[in-house]
This record gives structure tokens, C-alpha cells and sequence, in this order.
């Protein structure tokens, strides 16, 4: 009964505890970093907003250990190609506010709300002039929104 007690407890911080679910933000010299999370897919978009220049964006579905690691299936990488079907482990220390990912400090910028339009999107159809509707199957090339 006892170890019964200790696995719901360790289950149940698991579940509460260690989500990155939500928007998180770095703002280093220049240069801005954003991590958009959902439950289990993860994006890092990285750029200088003054000058309005496009660095890097890359990610994936992730996991978070029980050791202060997220685990991550890297499906894209704008400068980095031959890291895509990787994975990649990368520290964490996720706080109510505030997240640390490999040693950089994100502030939160929103509590991710649950709405209508919360989620992972993926396009599945386009419309020619006319409104036609026609399937895009999955294939290299993934548009998530």
C-alpha cells in the first residue's frame, strides 16, 4: 500500500507538475527567443524584432523527464537540417512563472487559457479560385499553426 501511495504522488506531480505548456520568452541581446508549447509538441522561433531579421525556428514532439529534461523528436530546423528526425535532450527547471531551457531564463507570457482555437493546427486542405476544397497529404514539407 505504501509504494501504491508513492507511485500516485510521483504520477501525479508528473501530470500537475511539469507541463511547458503555454508561451515562454528570452530577450538576450537583441535577440528574441520564443518557445510556444502545447501538451506534447514543442517550437523555438528565434529572431531580432528592431530589425525585424528571422534567425532560426525549429521543434517537435516532446516529453518532460522526471530528471529536469525535455525530450524532443525534432520533425523541423530552419539552420540546422541534419538534426530533423533527431532526438535532442535539453535541460529544464520549470517554475510557476518562469522556465530555464539549456541555461537561458524564459519568463511566461501567457497561462495558456483553453479556447476554442487552443491546440496544435495542422493544414489539411487548400481552396482553389473557385472555393474548391483539395486534400493535402501529409508528406516532407509539415505547416503547423
Amino acid at each position: 500500500m505504501k509504494y501504491l501511495l508513492i507511485l500516485f504522488l510521483f504520477v501525479g506531480f508528473i501530470a500537475n507538475g511539469q507541463s511547458l505548456k503555454g508561451a515562454w520568452q528570452n530577450i538576450e541581446a537583441g535577440k528574441t527567443t520564443t518557445i510556444i508549447a502545447t501538451d506534447t509538441y514543442l517550437t523555438v522561433n528565434i529572431y531580432e524584432l528592431e530589425s525585424k531579421k528571422f534567425i532560426e525556428s525549429w521543434g517537435g514532439k516532446y516529453t518532460v523527464g522526471v530528471t529536469n529534461e525535455a525530450f524532443m523528436e525534432i520533425e523541423f530546423h530552419s539552420q540546422n537540417p541534419a538534426v530533423v528526425n533527431s532526438s535532442q535532450s535539453y535541460n529544464i527547471n520549470l517554475k510557476k512563472k518562469s522556465l530555464e531551457f539549456n541555461d537561458k531564463k524564459f519568463q511566461k507570457l501567457d497561462f495558456a487559457k483553453e479556447n476554442a482555437l487552443s491546440g496544435l493546427w495542422r493544414i489539411t486542405a487548400r481552396a482553389n479560385e473557385t472555393g474548391e476544397m483539395s486534400e493535402m497529404k501529409p508528406g516532407p514539407r509539415q505547416e503547423y499553426f
